[in-house]
């Protein structure tokens, strides 16, 4: 009987140890996973600097900022890794009746030297340049800069952030400018470059050459521009999974070169108000785009038959979902040929002289 207890009660003291000791390892566990101090404070202090009327960072509060709104840590070491500070993700509640983030990113940022994903998207910093200081975040592989209303000169800093794969700087306007582009050949793993709506007085020729350099580019956004012409023979030799092409209003005043329908890659090309000019069919004959599934040739000055061109189109390509040949100068009829198109969900022919019958 004796014996009995002596075993029970080492069974209770063991429980009790597995107890302590998993409460303890679990007690370590959270601790781990707050955020570190001195990023937190560097938070507290970008808060400081923003001006936020709708308080969409209300939960910026209390010691663990890894449980702060738009802020993703990383589990074991608790270093910040995402600051998601997107106007439309941060402000949940009746976004349309509140104001986006404004006023300036204090260099604080920089003491996040683990970040590498930074979405400042959708908002307003009032017409300032963008910050020169983001060049030195050297982990980010993510950098979203679009439509937050800078303006100015895109610094050369940004070439620091080798191992960037997606960078998103559109601003509407042309608000923002390029005059140097060598910057961007040091982003070669870059597989997402939208730089719409960036004034770039570089010519067409440079900039295709610097881009040429990224060889893992799957998306690549140029519309609106300024660009002035193509080159006559591809510019993008090194690149062979380039997936999406947006070249469109930009005041090109130029055939359409042949290189841009041997481009195998492309589900989706969108040369929309671009100024093209001439035949489209004889180039559409030729063309090797086997994959593409979104087609915009739209407002330009494209003359020709309808029938030859969508009979064009039909010989070399099953997959296409959309296309888009509106106010362009086509005439003729609907050929039978668009039977061929088994995916064709979206046609527009609209303001052409074409016939349906």
């Amino acid at each position: 009987m004796a014996s009995t207890k002596i075993i029970i009660g080492h069974i209770v003291i063991s429980l009790f140890f597995l107890f302590a000791t998993t409460q303890f390892l679990v007690t370590s566990l959270n601790v781990s996973t707050l955020c570190i101090k001195e990023e937190r404070l560097a938070l507290l202090k970008v808060k400081k600097d923003l001006k936020d009327t709708s308080n969409c960072l209300s939960s910026w509060v209390g010691e663990d900022c890894c449980n702060w709104k738009g802020i993703q840590c990383d589990n074991q070491t608790g270093n910040i890794l995402q600051l998601d500070l997107q106007y439309l993700h941060i402000c949940t509640t009746d976004v349309y009746l509140q104001s986006p983030l404004g006023a300036k990113i204090n260099p604080s940022l920089v003491d996040l030297k683990h970040l590498s994903h930074l979405d400042l998207r959708n908002n307003d910093f009032q017409g300032v340049p963008i910050p020169e200081f983001i060049g030195s975040l050297n982990m980010l592989n993510y950098l979203d800069l679009s439509n937050a209303n800078f303006v100015g000169m895109i610094p050369p800093h940004l070439g620091n952030l080798s191992n960037l794969h997606y960078l998103d700087i559109p601003n509407s306007f042309l608000s923002l400018w390029v005059r140097d582009l060598s910057w961007l050949s040091n982003l070669s793993s870059l597989q997402y470059l939208g730089m719409d709506f960036v004034n770039i007085t570089n010519s067409p020729h440079e900039l295709f050459r610097t881009v040429n350099k990224m060889s893992s580019l799957l998306e690549l956004h140029l519309s609106s521009c300024n660009l002035v012409s193509l080159p006559s023979s591809s510019p993008f030799l090194n690149i062979i999974s380039l997936s999406v092409l947006d070249l469109s209003g930009n005041p090109f005043h130029w055939s359409i070169p042949s290189w841009l329908f041997n481009m195998s890659s492309l589900i989706e090309l969108d040369l929309r108000n671009s100024s093209l000019i001439g035949q489209a069919h004889p180039m559409l004959g030729r063309w090797s785009l086997y994959k593409l599934q979104h087609l915009d040739l739209s407002y330009n000055y494209l003359i020709g038959d309808t029938s030859e061109t969508i009979e064009a189109l039909s010989c070399g390509n099953q997959s296409l979902k959309f296309l888009n040949l509106g106010s362009d100068q086509l005439t003729g009829k609907l050929p039978h040929s668009l039977g061929k198109f088994n995916n064709l969900y979206n046609l527009d022919l609209s303001n052409n002289s074409v016939n349906s019958h």
